[in-house]
């Protein structure tokens, strides 16, 4: 239980970091996975499976032998690392700053913002981003990556809630496979 607490705080503290306010709840999504890759001989694949706003990635290697590349991983996509529990092998990046790309890709491309009229808000506003990563042992040679994104826009002086496509989890999920040796 004490786990728990710790990683529901560290989630809590990402969502207030980002924007100062409580994030409005959660809505519910029908679940689906998307097939990343899968081996030739069908011995490991990677899939994300999103359900509400927590996407998993089953991911084919021991969680201690992944959690140091998880960190890598958001550093090179342009996700400061802002909090870390290493004995909950959980990363936060919540800088509360603005931004218009995240891995040399716009904003829009990972997450959909209510249009004005003119399309996808994060197109060209700038947004804000809170990303939480947890690597949780689901078996003795392979991990479970749990992640929650968050986003907003503020337009016309309102916060505007974004909603992840997916595409960023399955980013970090495939760049943490490919550093340690699986995937292409």
């Amino acid at each position: 239980m004490r786990r728990l607490t710790g990683s529901c705080a560290l989630l809590l503290l990402a969502a207030c970091a980002a924007g100062g306010q409580t994030p409005a709840p959660a809505t519910t999504e029908p679940p689906r996975t998307v097939e990343i890759g899968t081996a030739p001989d069908a011995s490991s694949s990677l899939s994300v499976r999103r359900e509400a706003n927590v996407a998993t990635a089953t991911l084919p290697a021991p969680a201690p032998k992944l959690w140091p590349l998880l960190a890598t991983v958001f550093d090179e996509i342009g996700l400061p690392v802002t909090g870390s529990d290493a004995g909950n092998r959980l990363l936060v990046s919540s800088t509360g700053k603005r931004t218009t790309t995240i891995d040399k890709q716009r904003v829009s491309r990972f997450f959909e913002c209510p249009a004005t009229g003119y399309g996808n808000s994060a197109q060209g506003q700038d947004t804000f981003v809170a990303v939480q990563a947890q690597l949780l042992a689901a078996a003795e040679t392979s991990s479970a990556l749990r992640m929650t994104t968050q986003a907003f826009v503020v337009l016309n002086g309102a916060r505007v809630e974004c909603r992840s496509n997916g595409r960023l989890e399955q980013r970090i999920a495939e760049a943490v496979a490919l550093k340690a040796g699986f995937g292409s």
